[in-house]
């Protein structure tokens, strides 16, 4: 992938830039061959993995969560619950793909049959569950009326067996295959763009502060946009995590277009020496929900997940190696209920219920990986052994939404972050993330005390920061495309 850096602005204080990443697509399309192989238990991979254990301290211990998701679903599901565990038998017995309502094909495989295991078989053995969970906060599953949302995979066919993964077949989709041919038309190359990370250093700490620029920025016709929320670098890096509640729709995307809502946990490099080979190399882990019909063949918020380790120059990829280079490591997923790239649901509405996700990454101190839980679901990890920068701790944490736009085949087409309506709309109306949070050195999880807010172009998207006791810090977001003034 390629990368162009541009130092731009500081943000309120005399050592926050902001350095904004744009990137253009990569001509490489990876498609999933999945197979499937021999059982395998996870008693057996445990057995070999000497760095788990089977508790939970502090309490903490991982539970299942209903919620009115599951009743409203029930209501509009397509799908026999009855035909469920015929279909786990089948599936058991052959190698049988489920598809699901909104066209996706997913496979069960076996745990150490996983893109990741395939192109690394140092990452063997699997660490099955993490050895602690952070100490809880005050983050809270639900508030003034909103609801958790879920998967249409676990809503309509519950989990893989055990031993196994769900992975979403990119090759044999119907909706994937038509976008895939649709971009191969109107472009050259059919690989998405990745989340574009930004932080606030630069090599030269001491640069003078300038503006938030209030145009767009634009590349090879792609603009990249962001409305996001921040806390100030650490000197040295302390951050082992981030936890954030982060609200659910589904925008108006236009065609090669993406609108996305994550968190992104970053080592900017800035606190190692300057002769240090780490020195300067922005190393990220991401998470949240995005629609983009290039990569995922529809317009549904999908959960997904990115990592770099060289500032996107020529490592990271999408959810579970999905259009990544070939022989690339990545994510190593444990959970068989979460279908990583798979669409979020129910969504919100304005004016009605607020749907939201709950994202935890966090650092296991006896192995040093860096683990994804989804709601209550612990999902896997990023080797500790992906990264540069962050294989101890992060210095920066943002959150917040993106849009590209892409201008060669969309003109006069605009896409919204979030809801489309301006943060000064509030709750039902504009997007949000909540109970923002941060892992310290003590394994525990503290409140955002000293949180900030940026936009790149006012005109179109705007962010608004507040506190409270429910929500604790949080910040509104988002805006349309169609306001846009560049």
């Amino acid at each position: 992938m390629e990368s162009h850096c541009r130092r731009l602005h500081e943000t309120g204080s005399s050592n926050q830039l902001i350095v904004l990443l744009l990137f253009r697509p990569a001509p490489v399309l990876i498609f999933l061959n999945i197979a499937f192989s021999s059982f395998i238990t996870y008693a057996t991979a445990a057995a070999a993995d000497q760095s788990t254990t089977a508790s939970f301290p502090h309490g903490h211990e991982l539970q299942p969560k209903s919620n009115r998701a599951d009743l409203h679903y029930q209501k509009n599901r397509r799908f026999d619950p009855a035909n469920i565990e015929q279909q786990h038998r089948t599936m058991e017995a052959a190698n049988i793909r489920v598809t699901l309502s909104d066209g996706d094909i997913v496979s069960c495989i076996p745990i150490n049959n996983q893109p990741a295991i395939n192109k690394d078989s140092d990452y063997l053995p699997i660490q099955l569950q993490p050895s602690m969970l952070p100490k809880p906060g005050n983050s809270t599953a639900q508030g003034l009326g909103s609801e958790l949302a879920s998967q249409r995979f676990a809503l309509e066919f519950g989990a893989c067996p055990v031993g196994t993964i769900p992975i979403r077949d990119t090759t044999l989709s119907p909706t994937t295959a038509a976008a895939a041919a649709a971009a191969s038309t109107a472009h050259e190359t059919t690989t998405p763009s990745p989340p574009r990370s930004y932080t606030r250093a630069a090599a030269d700490k001491k640069a003078a502060s300038t503006q938030l620029p209030l145009t767009a920025h634009v590349l090879d016709d792609y603009t990249h946009e962001h409305a996001f929320a921040y806390i100030p670098i650490v000197d040295p890096p302390s951050y082992e995590g981030t936890e954030v509640i982060i609200n659910v729709w589904e925008p108006h995307v236009g065609p090669s277009d993406f609108s996305l809502a994550q968190l992104w946990f970053m080592n900017t490099g800035t606190s190692f020496p300057v002769n240090s080979p780490n020195y300067n190399v922005l190393n990220t882990i991401e998470a949240g929900w995005q629609v983009y019909a290039d990569l995922y063949g529809d317009n549904h918020p999908r959960l997904f997940i990115y990592w770099t380790a060289d500032g996107y120059q020529s490592t990271g990829c999408y959810n579970l190696n999905q259009e990544c280079t070939a022989d690339s490591p990545g994510f190593v997923q444990v959970s068989n209920k979460v279908l990583i790239g798979g669409s979020i649901y129910p969504t919100s509405s304005l004016g009605s219920t607020q749907y939201e996700i709950k994202l935890l990454v966090f650092k296991d101190h006896a192995s040093g990986n860096w683990w994804l839980q989804f709601n209550d679901e612990i999902v896997g990890y990023w080797p500790r052994s992906l990264f540069n920068s962050l294989k101890n701790a992060a210095d920066a944490i943002d959150w917040g939404g993106e849009i590209i736009w892409d201008g060669s085949t969309n003109t006069g087409i605009f896409t919204d972050m979030g809801s489309g309506e301006p943060a000064a709309l509030g709750y039902e109306r504009a997007a949000y993330q909540r109970n923002l949070q941060y892992v310290g050195i003590d394994n525990a999880l503290h409140d955002v005390t000293d949180l900030q807010v940026a936009t790149e172009a006012p005109s179109c998207y705007t962010s608004v920061a507040g506190h409270n006791k429910p929500w604790g810090s949080f910040f509104y977001f988002g805006g349309s495309g169609s306001q846009c003034n560049f």
